[in-house]
């Protein structure tokens, strides 16, 4: 619950109204008392209604009712740090009748700070015209959002996950937006850290690997990596990955090619401005029937905001990152190691040549190389007594292969590509080559991108330089987007991406 500044003498909060009954909404007054459990008490700043709350049947025939809620902003009765509440609270309303009397509308507090509160989100909400590059607004979102996760689903919507609301407050409430007809619908009610790395499975579940940005309750319940049906609202913990305290600023990816269902979580430090942070890199695969997780090789030293980037020969280019929360203390990590996903293993690259740590990220470019940029760090030196540089530089990788002989070169083929359709393309260097892979554009923050994956394309000879390739027919392994198509030959040296769409 934020608390304003200074609020040792206002005490002005905001906490929920819940109202559980649908016959009706109710209005509350300005100067309606709220009372906790302990006997504290809190007045509302401004008149405010509350909606009723609805009722569905369950496929059984069973009236579910749930319940309506409404932010409001509260001025505590009695000034003073006695009015501080510790703890998530259930307030009585005084003064109610009817129905109301017998507890169907009553108020939720969440613990109070007296930290500042600077961040609050807003519920604008744009699209990227890639036809006239640039943003376009669209509708707005039904709640606020700041640093939240938009995960793409097969059937085209992005579902918009966490964030902290117009009160600074983690919002519960996730909602899908429509791309046909650019509107926002109610989605299901689930609490996690804000920028939760949740990646769709071939199941059509999101699996939530742990890894996040941070705000939010430190409670397990938040935190514990699982399975979340979205159209049940179920969740399925996955307990067990090892140095599950310091998964926030770990990163996550689904590993290439995205048919193996293997998901690798890497790095990570503790909760908040910790000095903890971990080398510890863990592997799952969200297939089995049991899903269990493994711990996998450690990276160089304990990374917090690890850059990953995948590459067109299913490797994985893991760089940049810091030690410490926001590179305290000088901690900016340039070892750059590549993941081998056959072998499991890592093997040293070429150092980078500047730290990155907050607020950096790498993009693979579609002639194979990779770009990263970025970083913020707390301090501009190791005392930490230095102000802080949002680092401007740009750098560009260069991986083994693109130095490994005469790479393959894909001539021609569809700009349009369905699911389980077939087509021709012409490929150089087509009888020797090994793998085709539809690669996603990168679109990384705060370390992870959800919607980054690398899907492999079946083919067979077709003669006269040609292949006929057979895309994927399941969205949730290929969902609609922009891809990049990459044919790698026997030495895994690929060709420069071919932009293809998958509508």
């Amino acid at each position: 619950m934020a608390v304003t500044p200074n609020s040792v003498r206002s005490t002005r909060t905001v906490a929920l109204a819940v109202n559980d009954d649908p016959a009706a909404p109710y209005t509350l007054p300005k100067g309606t008392i709220f009372t906790s459990p302990g006997g504290v008490q809190f007045a509302t700043a401004f008149d405010v209604t509350v909606p009723r709350a609805t009722v569905t049947r369950t496929a059984a025939g069973l009236r579910a009712v749930t319940a309506a809620q409404q932010n409001i902003w509260v001025d505590a009765v009695r000034k003073g740090r006695g009015s501080l509440i510790s703890a998530a609270e259930r307030y009585q309303v005084q003064g109610l009748l009817g129905p109301q009397a017998n507890n169907l509308l009553y108020g939720i507090g969440t613990p109070m700070t007296l930290q500042k509160q600077n961040f609050f989100g807003t519920n604008d909400a744009y699209i990227y015209n890639v036809a006239r590059e640039r943003f376009q607004s669209v509708n707005s979102m039904n709640y606020a959002r700041w640093y939240p996760t938009l995960a793409e689903m097969g059937n085209g919507m992005d579902m918009a996950i966490s964030g902290l609301n117009g009160a600074g407050q983690v919002t519960m409430n996730s909602e899908m937006f429509n791309p046909s007809t650019k509107t926002w619908a109610q989605g299901p009610v689930r609490g996690f850290p804000t920028y939760p790395a949740t990646f769709l499975t071939e199941s059509g579940q999101l699996f939530f690997t742990g890894s996040n940005s941070g705000y939010g309750p430190a409670t397990a319940a938040w935190r514990t990596p699982g399975f979340w049906n979205t159209k049940t609202n179920a969740f399925l913990p996955v307990p067990g990955i090892p140095d599950a305290q310091n998964l926030e600023t770990s990163a996550s990816v689904l590993l290439p090619p995205a048919q193996n269902q293997k998901i690798m979580v890497l790095g990570g430090g503790g909760v908040g401005q910790s000095d903890s942070s971990t080398a510890r890199t863990a592997l799952i695969d969200v297939a089995a029937p049991d899903p269990t997780w493994v711990r996998g090789p450690n990276l160089a030293e304990p990374t917090r905001y690890p850059i990953t980037v995948l590459l067109p020969d299913d490797n994985v280019l893991v760089t940049g990152g810091s030690q410490y929360y926001r590179g305290m203390h000088g901690s900016d990590n340039r070892d750059t190691r590549i993941y081998d996903t056959a072998s499991n293993s890592f093997s040293w690259a070429a150092d980078s040549i500047t730290g990155r740590d907050y607020h950096s990220g790498g993009l693979l470019l579609p002639n194979g190389s990779v770009l990263t940029l970025g970083g913020n760090p707390l301090y501009g030196n190791k005392q930490d007594t230095q102000p802080q540089t949002f680092n401007q530089e740009i750098d560009v990788y260069f991986p083994p292969y693109m130095f490994q002989g005469t790479r393959p070169a894909i001539a021609s083929a569809p700009k349009v590509m369905q699911l389980s359709h077939s087509y021709l393309i012409k490929v150089s260097q087509a009888a020797s080559i090994k793998d085709l892979r539809l690669m996603r554009p990168d679109n990384p923050t705060h370390v992870t991108d959800v919607n980054e994956r690398s899907v492999a394309v079946s083919f067979t000879q077709a003669g006269h330089g040609e292949l006929k390739i057979t895309l994927p027919s399941d969205s949730n392994l290929l969902p609609p987007s922009y891809y990049m198509l990459f044919a790698a030959n026997s030495k895994g040296v690929p060709s420069v991406g071919y932009w293809v769409q998958v509508p």
